[in-house]
């Protein structure tokens, strides 16, 4: 089963607080998400406040119609073609499924595509070193780390690791991760 991407804007917010709601799925975030629906209310906004200033293009990540995360193209930079792909979040049963793999492949397939980016990168705490392989395995480089760049929710000063992937790496790569995992092409 594919995921499907649908706009973020028609996803109610009983389904994202849902999804959303297990405490693990934000732990690590700079934001609280789903501790209440003041919270995912805030998030909303500031996704769709970007969407509106062309600088995101948030999605609602759906497994058989059920809402099951989100993400997004974020940082958009039409004139330097990047973006990064973040905000990224999924209810605790989903992950180390394949989802958020045949999420990113998708993703980077329209980014390279359909939208003309040379580059795409991701910022991801240092302590979240499940995503860091992940998008190491889609064949982004770890490229940075910025000390301490982040105060989170609890106060922690988060550091963060910057990977990044270019137009020109992308078909080697897929190429590699199509032949590993043949089950995304069904």
């Amino acid at each position: 089963m594919a995921p499907t991407l649908t706009p973020l804007r028609d996803a109610s917010l009983d389904e994202l607080m849902a999804a959303a709601s297990p405490p693990e799925v934000w732990e690590l975030m700079p934001w609280p998400l789903g501790r209440d629906r003041e919270a995912m209310e805030a998030y909303l906004a500031t996704a769709f406040a970007d969407e509106d200033a062309e600088t995101a293009i948030p999605f609602a990540v759906r497994l058989e119609g059920k809402l099951v995360g989100s993400t997004r193209y974020h940082a958009i930079d039409r004139a330097h073609r990047k973006a990064e792909i973040g905000y990224t979040w999924y209810h605790p049963s989903h992950w180390r499924t394949g989802l958020n793999r045949a999420v990113k492949i998708s993703m980077l397939d329209r980014g390279f595509g359909e939208m003309g980016l040379h580059r795409i990168y991701f910022q991801i705490d240092k302590r979240n070193e499940r995503s860091q392989r992940a998008v190491a395995a889609l064949g982004a480089v770890r490229e940075a780390e910025l000390r301490e760049d982040r105060i989170l929710q609890d106060g922690y000063l988060r550091t963060t690791v910057v990977y990044g992937l270019l137009a020109r790496e992308w078909p080697e790569n897929r190429e590699r991760l199509m032949t590993r995992w043949e089950f995304l092409t069904k």
